[in-house]
């Protein structure tokens, strides 16, 4: 597997756990601070 993949496959993990445990908009606002911050 590439980074890429890696990444891709993390994203997705992340995705989820993270609207199960924030709900949908929280989740999109976390994702998004944290994408910023490899940026």
């Amino acid at each position: 597997m590439d980074d890429n993949q890696s990444v891709h496959v993390y994203d997705r993990l992340w995705a989820h756990v993270t609207s199960a445990a924030l709900g949908e908009e929280e989740s999109r606002r976390f994702i998004l601070r944290v994408a910023h911050e490899f940026e």
